[in-house]
This record gives structure tokens, sequence and C-alpha cells, in this order.
């Protein structure tokens, strides 16, 4: 368990042009890759998976991208059911209280804060993709709303993210069958 623990992945997300809370302003090609993606167990995937992460004085972005055959998603209303990704945001490990958000490829997102009871998602902007050969979520998050004390830089926030479906893959394993666990959260580290 200890090393498992010592293997939970970091991130720094490095400063990037201003891009005033749009995700399609933002240079991708020189966001910080995150890497290691995972099943839910720790087990290597030959799916290709690609997180990215960046931030410019007033937001947090990420680009998350599946290389696959897009015919094959699954879509619901409901995002939670069918195909998505799902990222967690927590203060601290190892406590109940942490910020979800999921979208599915049409676009359709929803957002949870968990043992909070703040509504954070103002000025959230999220745009999903698909073509025949991927699917590209782009992520813009206020820095001042992430958290519920709002993030500086130099701060860590714990993060989690999970490409859902019917074989979810993760960017910090769990090593159990759930992904809301937030020990096992990476660090996600603002530069």
């Amino acid at each position: 368990m200890k090393r498992r623990l010592e293997l939970r992945p970091k991130v720094q997300a490095g400063r990037c042009a201003e891009a005033a809370g749009d995700p399609a302003k933002v240079d991708w090609n020189k966001a910080v890759e995150m890497k290691g993606w995972a099943t839910l167990k720790g087990e290597a995937t030959p799916r290709k998976l690609e997180g990215r992460v960046a931030r410019d004085g007033t937001h947090l972005y990420v680009r998350l991208t599946e290389a696959m055959d897009t015919v094959k998603l699954v879509i619901s209303p409901n995002v939670f059911s069918a195909d998505d990704w799902e990222l967690l945001f927590a203060a601290n490990r190892g406590e109940p209280a942490f910020r979800q958000l999921a979208v599915n490829p049409d676009g359709v997102w929803k957002a949870l804060a968990r043992g909070e009871g703040e509504n954070w998602t103002q000025g959230v902007k999220i745009l999903s993709k698909t073509d025949a050969q991927a699917w590209i979520v782009s992520i813009a998050i206020p820095l001042d709303r992430l958290m519920p004390n709002g993030v500086k830089a130099g701060q860590p926030v714990y993060l989690n993210v999970m490409r859902g479906g019917s074989q979810p893959l993760v960017w910090s394993p769990t090593y159990e069958g759930g992904f809301r666990l937030t020990e096992w959260m990476g660090e996600l580290a603002l530069e």
C-alpha cells in the first residue's frame, strides 16, 4: 500500500499566455502532459489517452483526448451513465469534500460539490469535440472558484481524472472498483 501511495502522479500546470477563460485560445502544444493513464486497478492500457494542463493568471485549463473510433461512443443526457470524462478536485487528500465535473461527447456537463454546499461553476467553460479519430474535451475553470477559498500560485490541488464508460481509465489509479476515493488523487501544482 505504501508503494502505491508513493506512485500517485504529479503534474505542474505551467503558465500559458492569457486566454481569458477560453480553452480554445490555449496553445495546447505548450501545455504540460499528464502521463500514466491506467485502469482503476493500475493496469496498463492499450487505449490512447492524453491529458494536458496549463494556467494563466485567472484560470486552470485542462484538455482531455482519447484517440478512438468515435462512432463507438455511448451518449447519455445523464452524463454519468455512459461515456464521459470526469474530473475530481480536492483541497486535501483523504477527506470527503471534493468537486466533481463530468462531460459527455455532446458537451452536456454536470458539476457537483460533495461535502460542500457551494455552487462553484460560475465562469466554467467546456468545449467537447469529436471527429472520426478522437474525442477532445477542453475545459477552463476560474482559479478563484476551483476550491472553496480559491487557489493561489504554489498551492497544490489534488486531482483525479477518469475516462468513464464500459472500461473506465484513470490518471491516478484507486486500486479498487470506485473512482471517488480522494486518498488516491494525484497532485496538481500551479506554477
